[in-house]
């Protein structure tokens, strides 16, 4: 219900480029808490920004203003930020195939998660870790093999460029993680769940 309105409630740059989506629904829903989070920030119907696109896809506003969605089965992520780029993503544990993740990451890390006494956990971990500065940087899934991460005091390298993440507070069938160019000194993450009266695990991330 909630995403079916929000198609009528947003801006019509906002539910642009969504028609054939196979994640439409999640996705309107995610755009929903960011029009909520952007009230907060003195925005109304009338004067929020036009949604644009990189040619990545990836959405973004001319204003200072920068946001990012992830989502995972029953859990959906919005990230606002006014001071920076941000990255996030969600994954759930689960029964995987590990092994057959090693070409995405380098030989040493691919020892420390093969080595690790919970190697799946360790991998969603870290793969949640990848994606999230994949996004920060507008790359769409799975764009990088050979991901060099390395943890060091809530630093991380990837891709060649050095971020900072900090692991999101969600509930423990959840590992999600938010990365950003400098270090947050106050993350704020509210649960909105029970005010849209939503049967999904609604989160809103201020960074």
């Amino acid at each position: 219900a909630i995403a079916h309105w929000s198609e009528y409630l947003l801006p019509p740059s906002w539910v642009k480029r969504l028609e054939h989506s196979s994640n439409r629904e999640q996705t309107l829903i995610g755009r929903i808490l960011l029009f909520r989070k952007m009230v907060t920030l003195g925005y109304n119907y009338t004067n929020l920004p036009e949604m644009k696109y990189t040619i990545q896809g990836k959405p973004y506003f001319e204003e200072n203003i920068y946001f990012g969605f992830a989502y995972h089965q029953d859990i959906i992520l919005v990230a606002l930020s006014e001071n920076q780029p941000i990255g996030i993503d969600v994954e759930a544990i689960r029964p995987i195939s590990w092994q057959s993740f090693e070409s995405y990451f380098t030989r040493d890390k691919w020892f420390r998660i093969s080595r690790n006494p919970n190697p799946t956990k360790q991998l969603i971990d870290s793969w949640v870790a990848k994606e999230a500065a994949n996004k920060l940087e507008g790359l769409p899934p799975n764009a990088q093999k050979e991901t060099s991460i390395k943890y060091r005091n809530q630093k991380m390298y990837s891709n060649g460029h050095k971020y900072y993440y900090q692991d999101l507070k969600l509930p423990v069938q959840y590992i999600g993680k938010i990365v950003t160019q400098r270090k947050v000194k106050n993350l704020r993450l509210s649960n909105v769940t029970n005010q849209l009266n939503s049967q999904s695990m609604l989160y809103a991330v201020r960074a």
